[in-house]
């Protein structure tokens, strides 16, 4: 490793090996893709906001179209990675990439239940909401992307009918924007997907620790310490087993609360089950170890 003097903000650069440069990278790109539900899921299921509708239904914009943006980023990168990992023969750097290609299908998943109509109302929702993108108003067609046939989709729609689409989704015979965002905010917690379970195990940092470390070895890289078990190392091959968990994002907040949570909060319901009481399936293990077992249980947040 050789440290080159850098005139650049007076910085040193450490230039390292094309092995540990692709270690890198494949990290940033883990850590770049789950960091979306590592930000806005605790806002989403932790008990002391469910008060908090109206905020809820503004991070669900901001967190659908923030899945929609690491899908996105992550496809393209994910085919650049892989061609490098294949030529430098990185094992490990192979094995992980096909976990995080099962991630984004993961992500294909929970938005595919979003037609491009309402994926347009979302994305509109948070532009106007973070930060305007004024940029966007003044011209002739609007971007929309979509899930369709488990592929993400972009299409170019008329300035003119994309806003009429926007007006009749706010009006809709409901009364405010909340009314409109609720429920399909409710459809996210009712869908059930193993997303929750892949994205509650990639997400950890005990796990993007696991991870790294393997990464690092380069050629002495013999097994992994994480393992999520792909069928086929294929997401969609996984869900079609009648063993594979899909839980929703009610039982993935593993909460048994009263009724006037409903009454604060319309979207959850009064009662939950354990999800992870119901898991029988061995699906992420550590070193050997179940992840779900009850005597190590993930933490639902980070």
């Amino acid at each position: 490793m050789r440290v080159l003097q850098s005139r650049f903000w007076g910085l040193n650069v450490v230039k390292v090996s094309a092995e540990l440069a692709l270690a890198n990278q494949v990290q940033l790109l883990i850590g770049a893709a789950t960091s979306v539900s590592g930000s806005w899921i605790p806002v989403l299921i932790d008990r002391n906001l469910d008060n908090q509708g109206e905020l809820r239904n503004r991070i669900f914009t901001i967190y659908v179209s923030g899945l929609m943006d690491a899908c996105e980023g992550s496809e393209m990168r994910l085919i650049q990675l892989q061609k490098t990992a294949e030529q430098l023969n990185h094992t490990a750097a192979l094995f992980y990439l096909r976990t995080v290609k099962c991630y984004i299908q993961a992500i294909i998943d929970l938005l595919s239940q979003f037609s491009a109509k309402e994926m347009a109302f979302i994305g509109e929702m948070r532009h106007q909401k973070v930060h305007g993108r004024w940029s966007e108003y003044s011209k002739d067609h609007r971007v929309v992307r979509y899930i369709e046939n488990r592929s993400l989709k972009r299409i170019k729609v008329p300035a003119d009918q994309y806003w009429a689409e926007q007006r009749a989704m706010d009006i809709d015979q409901r009364k405010t924007i909340d009314q409109t965002i609720a429920p399909l905010r409710q459809r996210l917690y009712s869908y059930r997907t193993l997303f929750w379970i892949v994205d509650g195990v990639l997400r950890q940092n005990s796990t993007q620790e696991h991870i790294y470390s393997d990464l690092r070895l380069g050629k002495a890289f013999a097994s992994p310490k994480i393992v999520l078990r792909f069928e086929n190392d294929d997401y969609w091959d996984t869900i079609a087993s009648p063993k594979c968990p899909q839980p929703t994002l009610y039982q993935y907040r593993r909460l048994r609360t009263i009724k006037e949570a409903a009454v604060r909060d319309p979207v959850l319901p009064c009662r939950f089950r354990d999800f992870y009481q119901q898991l029988q399936w061995d699906f992420a293990t550590a070193r050997g170890v179940d992840m779900f077992s009850r005597q190590n249980q993930l933490s639902e947040t980070p």
